[in-house]
């Protein structure tokens, strides 16, 4: 059935079909896989309603051939749930067979090696030995003490009968303790815990399903050694989320849809409904305010609280990336178009346009000064001045730059499509630090008040960096399959009160506590 999937065919905005395989593993901007002559983006392609349509069906012969396996195994741990345990463990149970077996061969190896060892010093000694042997004159040589001698002669001829037994007596002496002592000994450790030498059994902390521990499948507590403490499940696709307060979160879907979440209670508050295609990117403006940018080509401004679309803003060709307030209250947006726009969002007005660019403009920051910062699927970064002239134009990665963090008025943080993130000089554009350990596009950054930098991947892995060494100082994640209508599977990062949260394409928002406790 997954082959019915990868062999699924789907149109192209150019007017080309291909299926779906050629796209699956594709980043989610990448050169028209068929006609080669524009860029594509994922996204928008299996969004379009003939595709979407064929996805849905397959998927959902998918989950019915998934649930009718489910619900034969269902049927065997009704009827006899300890046998169905037992079989599973058996394979447990194999690996101990198999491991006591191994340290028995291992152990007997061992014990005949050494008692080779023992064999061939003992040969090694008895040769020594014997040749020694042959070597000592145990014969007694006397000189016969006469009679007729004086005492002077007869002590000296004592005394040198006396020396010469001495000396012979030592050379066995010698001999006999060489022969009789080791030389060799065996130790043997002491305490050596028998699970360090056999093995142990670990308990793996299984994840209870959603629905036994909340309700309506829509609040999972975790206290796993990842530190992820809750996972938010909105129900349904979305494509970014921006905090509006300590309490209160908005969400981009895919259905035209904003909506409005409490933090703590993980209610729907309010939606906010005027889109006429997915909701791609989110900017809060102010209190009462937000912004939303659309594959409908439009930016509108809302009302926090009255579900109100203030106004609409009108003038990219294509459809809308990324939005950046700036420090001088402005809104920037950029888009499929190549163009970046600063808006009077107040009064509705563009007062600025950016040309440039020769692609999709995939994000957007502001330095301290005022400078603009925008990078494009063209593979370029762009530094701009408040009126739109390009100041500079700088080549940092070798692949589209997907995401920014400006650390300081020097440092500028670059994740990019090839999965590293570079430290960089904003005014030498020296290349201060790189960052490896991602192996798939990092698509968010955010910088910690500890001079620590967290970055989110599609490689589904969030990491904290060390921004002065470079070294990566923790790694957590959640391993889920992707699914098959996201790409980027960690889009976007958020922390309040030391919690982190980490917004991803299948509906899920996830909290981690960065303090471990």
């Amino acid at each position: 059935m997954s082959n019915q999937m990868d062999d699924l065919i789907l149109h192209l905005p150019c007017g080309q079909k291909t299926s779906y395989k050629n796209l699956k593993s594709k980043p989610n901007i990448v050169e028209c896989v068929e006609c080669k002559t524009h860029d594509i983006v994922i996204e928008q392609v299996l969004n379009l309603p003939v595709n979407r349509l064929k996805i849905k069906q397959i998927e959902y012969e998918l989950e019915l051939e998934q649930f009718s396996q489910l619900n034969q195994t269902f049927d065997q741990i009704k009827q006899e749930p300890k046998f169905y345990l037992e079989k599973n463990l058996n394979n447990i149970k194999n690996e101990l067979n198999l491991r006591r077996d191994y340290l028995k061969n291992l152990i007997d190896e061992y014990h005949d090696e050494l008692n080779k060892k023992i064999e061939d010093f003992m040969q090694k000694k008895a040769e020594k030995i014997d040749k020694t042997i042959s070597n000592i004159d145990v014969q007694i040589e006397t000189n016969e003490i006469n009679e007729d001698m004086d005492y002077e002669t007869k002590s000296t001829l004592v005394i040198t009968h006396l020396k010469n037994v001495k000396n012979k007596s030592n050379s066995l002496k010698n001999l006999l303790s060489y022969a009789k002592n080791q030389n060799v000994k065996f130790i043997a450790p002491k305490n050596l815990p028998i699970n360090d030498l056999f093995g142990s059994l670990i308990v793996i902390n299984e994840k209870v399903p959603d629905y036994l521990t909340s309700d309506n499948n829509q609040l999972t507590w975790n206290s796993d050694q990842y530190k992820l403490k809750r996972v938010v499940t909105i129900n349904q696709s979305i494509n970014d989320f921006k905090l509006i307060d300590r309490q209160k979160f908005l969400v981009a879907s895919k259905d035209h849809t904003i909506s409005l979440w409490d933090t703590n209670r993980n209610v729907c508050i309010r939606k906010y409904k005027a889109h006429t295609d997915s909701v791609f990117c989110l900017c809060v403006l102010n209190e009462q305010m937000f912004a939303s940018g659309s594959l409908d080509n439009t930016i509108k401004i809302w009302n926090v609280n009255l579900e109100l679309n203030v106004r609409t803003l009108i003038g990219h060709k294509f459809f809308i990336y990324c939005l950046k307030l700036t420090n001088s209250g402005h809104l920037l947006s950029g888009s499929f178009d190549k163009t970046i726009r600063k808006w009077d969002y107040n009064r509705g007005e563009c007062i600025v346009i950016y040309v440039g660019h020769e692609n999709l403009v995939l994000c957007l920051d502001e330095t301290s000064d005022e400078k603009l910062l925008s990078a494009s699927i063209d593979k370029t970064i762009r530094i701009w001045d408040a009126n739109g002239n390009c100041l500079r134009v700088l080549k940092i990665h070798c692949e589209p730059v997907i995401c920014f963090k400006i650390l300081n008025e020097q440092l500028v943080a670059t994740g990019s499509r090839d999965g590293k993130i570079k430290i960089w000089n904003i005014e030498t554009e020296q290349i201060l630090k790189v960052l490896e350990g991602h192996v798939n596009p990092v698509t968010s950054l955010m910088q910690l008040k500890n001079n620590e930098l967290i970055s989110g991947s599609d490689d589904e892995c969030i990491k904290i960096w060390n921004i002065q060494t470079g070294q990566c100082i923790q790694t957590f994640a959640e391993k889920k399959p992707r699914s098959l209508d996201g790409f980027y599977y960690i889009f976007h990062l958020e922390s309040v009160n030391s919690i982190l949260i980490s917004g991803h394409f299948d509906g899920r928002l996830k909290f981690w506590n960065l303090n471990n406790s």
